[in-house]
């Protein structure tokens, strides 16, 4: 492999800060070992409910902020259901609960009036 030096020092300043940026977001995964897969799957699980603001005052519940739809909030609720019967996490619980239980229409299906909109 041959590495050439870059034409700008800022090219190699911009390169470190990028290969840097990149090393702080791998995950580590050891998969013969369940504590590293729980580790694992708790980094990803916090990060896909930080897009999740319907435990925050004034936003609707079980809904994802736009541009997201309805289906991908349900779909986010059922891996988040997924994570807590696989790693025994109850850390969001109380929120999957609360935002699949809002999302409930009297039909008893998930096409409540917050989220016929998105269906236009």
């Amino acid at each position: 492999m041959i590495i050439s030096r870059p034409t700008s020092p800022w090219l190699g300043v911009l390169g470190s800060l990028l290969y840097g940026v990149q090393a702080v977001a791998a995950i580590q995964l050891d998969i013969s070992s369940t504590d590293s897969i729980k580790k694992a799957a708790s980094t990803v699980a916090y990060g896909m409910m930080s897009y999740y603001h319907g435990n925050e005052t004034g936003m609707p519940v079980g809904l994802l902020p736009d541009p997201y739809y309805w289906w991908e909030a349900g779909a986010m609720f059922g891996q988040m259901v997924e994570y807590w019967h696989l790693t025994g996490d109850k850390t969001y619980n109380d929120v999957v609960t609360k935002g699949l239980l809002a999302q409930i229409e009297t039909t008893e299906d998930f096409m409540p009036q917050n989220q016929t909109r998105t269906e236009v």
